[in-house]
């Protein structure tokens, strides 16, 4: 069945069309891909550009220029007091608290992951503060030590994965753009991530009785005894396993230094580095793409201002005429160009339509009304 199933499957494939076809999904799936993406940093560009034009609003209310996509949650609880103290009083400060707090809680795994193998005496952050207490029999205070750093520890190491993008076979899309393959790969990677994530958290704060047995604790937990140890090398167990760790301040450096930023940007991959000329012109392209986006929605905005300008008006002067006394025909037909609900916009005629003596010539009405066929009325457009 298996061998069949091979011959079926490379018959499809050395199939012209079949090729094709699966082309043709490929690149439609890159371009929705590409148009969310596109659709996603144009409204993040705007929603900052109005948040800063907001910062000098006296009055507290959030005031929008553009329409952006909201959620259900942010129409109906988030109005536009709410929006206001949380964009522009509230989110700043809050965001730098949390950054400080990640950035104490970075320097704990890094000094934990460098010194966890050092049980006598334990210099391990994170194992003196679980230590510390499970001598106090508080339970819970274990629990939620325990649950805060490896937490912290899934979040870095999942947020790299998820920022892998090996594109034709990885890549991790969002507003639902991702296809079946990454999502499967991702997976695969998060079940293989999540056990060695386990047992380094173990070590680190000094519950594996490989590290702890040396310090007369000879607790084993029940990870442990499910998943085993690295034992099966020597090199791995009392090499590799414990010295390894310690190029995490390696990689916490060379992060922080942008190394890898500017090896690419030397190689002349574009890359956001510094004041040179390649970084300056993506600013003002980037400058450039906003700009037209922002003026086009400013043309929509206008147009609809417009047209609903306009259908009033219209409505104002079928009223004045038939108030008037003026010609019923005439009222009938801007009464029924009003009730047709045609959508008028920029190209669109609004006075004239297909269907009236307007449409082609200009003149054509007035030349029967005046007898000159070449010249027009006086106060033609007064009532506009």
């Amino acid at each position: 069945m298996s061998d069949s199933w091979k011959l079926a499957k490379n018959w499809a494939r050395s199939q012209p069309g079949v090729r094709l076809h699966k082309r043709v999904i490929d690149a439609l799936q890159g371009h929705h891909r590409t148009q969310a993406q596109w659709r996603a940093l144009i409204q993040l560009a705007l929603h900052l550009e109005e948040v800063a034009k907001n910062e000098n609003n006296p009055q507290p209310h959030f005031m929008r220029t553009y329409r952006v996509e909201r959620s259900l949650f942010h129409q109906t609880f988030c109005s536009p007091v709410i929006e206001y103290y949380w964009e522009v009083v509230l989110k700043r400060p809050l965001l730098q608290i949390a950054g400080g707090f990640l950035f104490l809680m970075t320097l704990v795994i890094v000094w934990s992951e460098c010194t966890f193998f050092l049980v006598r005496p334990s210099l391990s952050i994170a194992a003196a503060i679980v230590h510390t207490a499970s001598d106090g029999y508080h339970y819970k205070y274990i629990q939620l030590c325990a649950m805060v750093v490896i937490s912290y520890m899934c979040v870095c190491a999942y947020y790299t994965v998820f920022k892998l993008r090996i594109y034709r076979y990885y890549h991790l899309d969002p507003h639902h753009q991702t296809d079946a393959n990454s999502l499967l790969f991702s997976a695969i990677l998060l079940c293989r991530l999540t056990p060695p994530l386990c047992l380094n958290f173990l070590g680190m704060i000094h519950l594996d009785s490989h590290v702890s047995s040396e310090a007369g604790r000879g607790v084993e937990t029940q990870f442990t005894k499910l998943m085993g140890h690295l034992d099966v090398l020597p090199l791995v167990a009392k090499g590799i396993n414990i010295y390894l760790p310690m190029l995490i301040l390696l990689l916490c450096l060379g992060t922080w230094f942008r190394v890898g930023t500017r090896l690419l940007h030397s190689l002349g991959i574009d890359q956001f580095v510094g004041d040179d000329d390649m970084t300056t012109e993506m600013v003002q392209g980037g400058k450039a793409l906003v700009s037209f986006e922002r003026n086009r929605l400013n043309r929509e905005v206008n147009r609809e201002q417009r047209d609903q300008y306009w259908a009033e008006k219209l409505q104002d002067t079928s009223r004045t005429r038939r108030g008037y006394g003026g010609n019923s025909s005439d009222g009938g037909a801007s009464d029924s160009r009003l009730s047709s609900g045609r959508d008028y916009n920029d190209r669109t005629p609004i006075v004239a339509d297909q269907d009236d003596d307007y449409s082609t010539d200009p003149f054509r009405s007035t030349a029967r009304s005046y007898g000159s066929p070449g010249q027009p009325p006086k106060n033609l457009f007064d009532d506009l």
